[in-house]
């Protein structure tokens, strides 16, 4: 922050840089490979894989919406993203209206509509918190799902409707020999 005259403060650092994209579909204003800072990223169709600095892999499915505050924290405010966390993200957040589900080293899908939100354990476990100050522990196979911010009800995780292809595209070989000097 620098001081500007008369008292004002104004933030004069740069971005802060959270991630990486892996995958975008051609719609996409962001392209593969390119870095991705803190703040809004929707799409309103195909699909996004970004891979935050902390090892998180996000898969959002379009339409939807997700606020990324950090390499470790972020809010789906629509739409559907599956999240794979090696041990290096282990304590990761995603938020939704009404439900947040920190992972304990494991795969799980949220999805976000009319402002409920349903969280699907897909392999390991995850930790669920509410407003409402509920929580408990989710394991694969299972998942919650809040109607508003006090009624919540367990539900079968559903594997089939979140996109589990976290391969990342093969990189361009290069010839071999210099083409131009």
């Amino acid at each position: 922050l620098s001081i500007i005259s008369k008292g004002y403060l104004k933030d004069t650092s740069a971005p802060t840089l959270v991630g990486s994209v892996v995958l975008a579909s051609d719609s996409s204003r962001l392209k593969a490979g390119q870095r991705i800072a803190a703040g809004p990223v929707s799409i309103t169709t195909g699909t996004l894989r970004l891979r935050l600095d902390n090892g998180a892999l996000l898969n959002l499915q379009a339409p939807a919406k997700l606020d990324i505050t950090s390499q470790s924290r972020a809010m789906l405010q629509q739409g559907s993203v599956t999240v794979h966390c090696p041990a290096s993200a282990i304590g990761f957040v995603l938020e939704g209206p009404g439900l947040s589900a920190v992972d304990l080293g494991t795969e799980f899908g949220m999805a976000v509509a009319d402002g409920n939100t349903e969280i699907h354990v897909l392999d390991g476990g995850v930790q669920w918190r509410s407003d409402a100050r509920q929580s408990g522990l989710l394991e694969a196979g299972a998942g919650i799902a809040s109607r508003g911010t006090d009624s919540f009800s367990e539900i079968t995780a559903r594997e089939t409707i979140f996109n589990r292809d976290f391969s990342a595209p093969e990189p361009i070989e290069p010839f071999g020999r210099l083409l131009a000097y």
